[in-house]
């Protein structure tokens, strides 16, 4: 009976480091990079909303950068910006740091991948 309980303690106490220490949906290491053309402070995402996964982009921003996000096209698509606000299709705010994930999926469970455009512009900062 000791070597019972034991034997679950150990399995517990496993399990819940896992949970723990479990990578966040948001921590993505295979960000693309949002590229701004060069003088410009508004840049367009084209790509495609897997039907069930999410694509990930990393905006560089500046302390103080006012952000906007917007949807152009993709009827279904939202995106997350880390920290700041999920499930959304237009979004501004104020960086309070120098980069942010965005990841882009669908809101509603789909058969296929949708085509979207998402535009960002930046203004202002450090």
């Amino acid at each position: 009976m000791k070597k019972y309980f034991s034997t679950s303690g150990i399995f517990i106490a496993v399990a819940l480091a896992g949970i723990a220490f479990a990578p966040s949906v948001f921590a993505q290491d295979n960000c693309a990079s949002v590229k701004f053309p060069e003088g410009q402070d508004s840049a367009i995402i084209d790509g495609l909303a897997p039907a069930n996964d999410i694509v990930c982009y990393r905006l560089e921003t500046k302390i103080g950068q006012k952000i906007t996000l917007k949807v152009l096209r993709g009827a279904n698509t939202i995106f997350s910006v880390a920290d700041v606000q999920d499930a959304e299709d237009h979004l501004t705010f104020t960086a309070q740091k120098l980069s942010y994930d965005i990841n882009i999926g669908q809101l509603m469970r789909a058969a296929r991948p949708e085509k979207f455009r998402i535009s960002i512009k930046r203004s202002g900062g450090v």
